[in-house]
This record gives C-alpha cells, sequence and structure tokens, in this order.
C-alpha cells in the first residue's frame, strides 16, 4: 500500500507546499488495510509534521494490527534542485489474535472434512506497545531515494517474542515529467522497494 508514502518512509513528511489528507485502503480475500494521514511542511523551520493512523485485518479479523503515528521532519540539505530530509516516527502499536477464528488439526476429521469445535480456548494476549522508526530520504529533480529503519528500538529490546523485530525499507525511484501529454505537471514515478 505504498500510494501513501509515508508509509513507506517517514522523511517523505513535509516535502509539499500544501497541507495533504490521504485516505487509502486495500482489500482483498486475505486482508483488508485501511489508512488515513494528515501531512504538513512547515517552512519556517524547514521541517514537517505529519499524522497516520493504520487498521489492517487479516484472515477475516483473526489477526488485527492498529498503528497510530506521528512523524517530525527536517531538511538536511535544501537546494533548488536537491532535498535531503531525515525523520522520526513514533508510533503506538497494538497487535490481538482472536483465536476463535482459528482452525487447528484436532478440530479437523480428515476423512469426512468436518469441522469439530475447538477442545480448549486458547486466549493471547494483546500486545501494545511504543515503536520508533527512522528515515531518511533524497529527492532531486530526477531520482528520489531513501531508506527507512522500523521498529529500531527493536535491535535493542525485544522482551516478547509477538513484537515485531527491526524492519529496513530501502526504496529508488526514477521521476518522470509527462507534461508534453497534459498539460498539468504530472509526474510518474516507478519504485524499486527492498525490504
Amino acid at each position: 500500500p505504498y500510494t501513501e508514502k509515508l508509509l513507506l518512509n517517514p522523511a517523505l513528511s513535509g516535502l509539499n507546499d500544501c497541507k495533504e489528507i490521504n485516505i487509502n485502503y486495500k482489500i482483498n480475500s486475505f486482508e483488508h488495510l485501511y489508512s488515513i494521514s494528515y501531512n504538513q511542511k512547515i517552512e519556517k523551520y524547514r521541517s514537517g509534521a505529519a499524522f497516520i493512523l493504520l487498521n489492517n485485518s487479516q484472515g477475516n479479523g483473526i489477526i488485527n494490527n492498529f498503528k497510530a503515528s506521528a512523524n517530525y521532519s527536517f531538511k538536511i540539505l535544501n537546494e533548488h534542485n536537491r532535498i535531503l530530509n531525515a525523520a522520526i516516527q513514533v508510533s503506538y502499536i497494538q497487535q490481538n489474535i482472536n483465536s476463535s477464528g482459528l482452525i487447528f488439526s484436532d478440530q479437523i476429521d480428515a476423512i469426512n472434512g468436518i469441522l469439530f469445535p475447538q477442545s480448549s480456548e486458547i486466549l493471547f494476549e494483546t500486545y501494545r506497545s511504543v515503536d520508533f522508526t527512522v528515515g531518511i530520504a533524497y529527492l532531486s529533480k530526477n531520482y528520489r531515494a531513501g531508506i527507512s529503519i522500523y521498529h529500531i528500538d527493536k535491535f535493542v529490546q525485544n522482551d516478547m517474542n509477538f513484537a515485531p523485530g527491526p524492519i529496513i525499507k530501502l526504496h529508488f525511484g526514477k521521476i518522470f515529467s509527462v507534461e508534453r501529454i497534459f498539460e498539468n505537471d504530472l509526474l510518474l514515478i516507478p519504485e524499486l522497494f527492498y525490504k
């Protein structure tokens, strides 16, 4: 769901002159993902701020993830055709598993294909945590690239097996202007991602 650039890299916040509100959704047979974000530039401090709400439900509501984040970005380099932006994101995350929707092997009659009720109730504790992410992004007239490290605080401490481990995301994109075709400034930015 990287149509929402802030989910890709928090350092992409505060870059546009206008205030942005983005609403995204992704629905398929395995996952329902919804996000809403607000993003604005703070010109006086060469920075930007953003807020994101994200809800992700997998397996018809068996696995549920909620995340509320606040970003602060700062322009390290701000020249005419080049920008280097760094950011930190602080998030509250909540993850839970609804065990009533799970099917275990002792519930399945392999011959007749019948599902039996669960023989015992399995409870999963809801995982709640504060989470930190850092990112850096480089933008020029023709390219954009960046790196972000999610769950950076989990490098040092991971007190629960359910807690997410560190994730590194890299992205690189080429910016193509198609203004000759359209009267407005329209940019196409195909990107490569590595996670």
